[in-house]
């Protein structure tokens, strides 16, 4: 009936409402992260009284990038255990401003994962570009892909692509293009215990692996006709 109707509507409006509400509180609680995280390596990374506009020339600086966020989802979905909690006025003392935020909206634990991540597996991202890292998968993805399967980079080669292509990947450890949660968070499982560049050896296995392969292939043989 149109009131039936009308009763349903109202509870998807609400139920909608209720849904932008919890997206935006997460977005709220992801960017504090993203904050508290890279203030955490200014402080680092000045250990001396200089200004913001010295730290922000240095190359040690990180700096944010575009996909930064998703890396930064997956390890508060991970370790969002920590709930805030109010903070005793003993151990405040004992605590810088900065701390204090974290402990009480319970990021302390996040920021922390994050920023060791930052700071040693992403540190090439994280640059004022990625000309270094863009350097890197010239001088690591060809040599590879030509040594395990010449024909793929021939074909690469031939076609004038740059290896630029796996710079999402690399620089997002692939959270933005496997949409498995659980899956993705077995790959940051890998790459934290791994050497900073597993990611790119990765990315030249997901080009030759069987399957891509053969969709590389396939696209040879339509261009060549």
């Amino acid at each position: 009936t149109g009131t039936q109707r009308a009763q349903r509507l109202q509870m998807e409006h609400k139920r909608n409402r209720k849904v932008a509400r919890l997206i935006r509180r997460k977005q709220r609680r992801l960017a504090n992260l993203i904050n508290l995280t890279l203030v955490k390596s200014y402080k680092r990374c000045s250990g001396s009284k200089s200004s913001n506009a010295q730290r922000i020339q240095n190359d040690n600086t990180l700096r944010y990038y575009q996909g930064y966020h998703d890396v930064a989802c997956i390890v508060l979905s991970t370790v969002s255990g920590s709930t805030p909690v109010r903070v005793r006025q003993s151990v405040k003392n004992d605590l810088s401003s900065l701390e204090q935020t974290a402990v009480a909206t319970g990021l302390d634990m996040p920021a922390a994962i994050l920023l060791q991540i930052s700071e040693y597996h992403l540190r090439d991202c994280m640059r004022s570009n990625f000309a270094q890292l863009q350097t890197t998968l010239r001088l690591t993805m060809m040599p590879l892909i030509a040594y395990f399967d010449p024909q793929v980079h021939d074909f690469l080669i031939a076609c004038e692509m740059e290896p630029y292509f796996a710079l999402p990947w690399v620089i997002t450890w692939f959270s933005h293009e496997v949409r498995d949660t659980e899956l993705t968070k077995r790959l940051f499982d890998f790459f934290i215990v791994s050497h900073p560049l597993m990611a790119i050896y990765v990315s030249v296995a997901m080009v030759l692996h069987p399957l891509n392969r053969e969709d590389v292939l396939q696209t040879e043989c339509e261009f060549s006709m």
